[in-house]
């Protein structure tokens, strides 16, 4: 159901993805049957919804394998996790009263099958605040679809949370991509280069800002920035770029592990025997400055030994190094790494002090996050940042995700920022 980015790292389309390329006939619902439900509202853990919107798709493909005279499957599997558990359940359920269909086995994981017993056990103790959003969630869907539910906020909730949360649909997000605007899947991306990704994610803003205006919808004063990994640079970037340059007021700013003093992390990582992950992310960025800096525009045999040479041609999009590769020896050229060290590449140097995050006297809140067990940025990266911000005089915190990597950081940190909104 409502197939979408997971937190725990995978999109629920490659699941069904995985089924489909071994063989198996695959159907996968959204929330609302069909089409894209980015802008409409999830009857999320509502049982009915969760039975016909799939039954009613169950169907359509029948008739789809009639129509193209394709042999119907001899076995029927229903697979969930989540909420989608709860949804094969009440699916299999729904399956055996009808006459159509027959279902083989079910497999469901982890989901909240006794409601009952599940909202006294929230209501009766104290519970991790970093499932609140989804607890919050089920109360605001149950509360818009009944009828003889209907009620304000504040029949649920104490202020501030009342107020707040009555707000919770108004909030406005405008995501910019690469070149700004469109589909950038196919094109060479200018990858960990601040001034782009500062100048895009100001260009979306006045295209937001225009869109909100003909369309007459209205928004209050509050205007938040956030990114994580290479967003965090990005968010930055704007932030630095919309305060010295506009009159633009940014309420708060949350950012998530990113590469803020690139000179100081390159020599570390051209220093010894890093994370293959973390070698593929400097590479890339090295192809990245040598295209957009005409002072570089070097051979690739530069910064590349000839083992890589095929490399150059699918390094934005692939980026596959082997595993083995975990020391930039093996990558990297002897003269690339000892100009770096010694600082006498001078040029290349300067480069990446210029799409670093140095001080300026910020105004806004900031907030940095950053993973415990991330492979690719350590904690000087982030401290660097903070304190080199914070000894301007605004204010800023920290605080470190235990036991998170650099992937396994974006369902928390998705979270925090959801509170630094709606709560603080």
């Amino acid at each position: 159901m409502a197939p979408s980015n997971s937190s725990i790292g995978i999109n629920e389309y490659t699941v069904g993805a995985f089924f489909a390329a071994i063989g198996y006939l695959t159907v996968l619902s959204d929330h609302i049957g069909y089409g894209t439900t980015r802008e409409s509202r999830h009857a999320y853990e509502v049982k009915s919804a969760y039975t016909t919107v799939p039954y009613d798709l169950l169907l359509a493909s029948k008739d789809f394998l009639n129509e193209n005279e394709i042999d119907h499957p001899e076995s029927l599997y229903l697979v969930g996790y989540s909420n989608g558990a709860f949804a094969s359940l009440a699916l299999h359920q729904y399956i055996e009263s009808q006459n159509d269909f027959q279902v083989t086995t079910t497999f469901a994981g982890a989901g909240a099958y006794d409601k009952n017993r599940f909202a006294k056990g929230l209501l009766s103790q104290d519970q991790d605040l970093n499932f609140m959003g989804t607890y919050l969630w089920v109360l605001d869907v149950y509360n818009s679809i009944y009828p003889s539910l209907n009620r304000s906020w504040d029949t649920y909730l104490q202020e501030p949370y009342a107020t707040r949360l009555a707000a919770l649909g108004d909030i406005r997000a405008a995501v910019p991509n690469y070149i700004g605007y469109g589909n950038s899947s196919q094109h060479w991306h200018p990858f960990e280069h601040k001034a782009t990704l500062a100048k895009n994610s100001y260009d979306m803003y006045l295209a937001s800002k225009e869109y909100l205006t003909q369309q007459k919808i209205k928004t209050n004063s509050k205007f938040y920035l956030t990114g994580c990994s290479e967003g965090e640079i990005a968010t930055l970037g704007v932030q630095r770029f919309l305060e010295e340059q506009t009159t633009i007021n940014v309420t708060k700013t949350i950012v998530g592990n990113g590469v803020f003093a690139k000179v100081i992390w390159a020599k570390q990582l051209l220093s010894g025997s890093q994370n293959p992950e973390k070698i593929r992310y400097f590479a890339r960025m090295v192809h990245s400055y040598n295209i957009i800096y005409p002072e570089l525009d070097r051979p690739w045999n530069y910064y590349f030994n000839d083992a890589f040479m095929d490399l150059e041609s699918n390094i934005d999009h692939v980026m596959e190094l082997p595993q083995m590769v975990d020391h930039p020896e093996a990558l990297f050229t002897p003269l690339f790494i000892k100009g770096v060290l010694d600082e006498s590449d001078t040029t290349f140097l300067r480069v990446l002090m210029e799409n670093q995050i140095e001080r300026w006297p910020t105004q806004a809140f900031i907030y940095f996050f950053r993973a415990s067990e991330d492979k690719i940025w350590n904690s000087t990266q982030t401290h660097l940042a903070a304190q080199a911000i914070e000894n301007k005089g605004v204010t800023v915190k920290q605080k470190v995700f235990i036991g998170e990597d650099h992937k396994s950081m974006i369902g928390p940190f998705v979270e925090q920022v959801l509170k630094q909104v709606y709560y603080e």
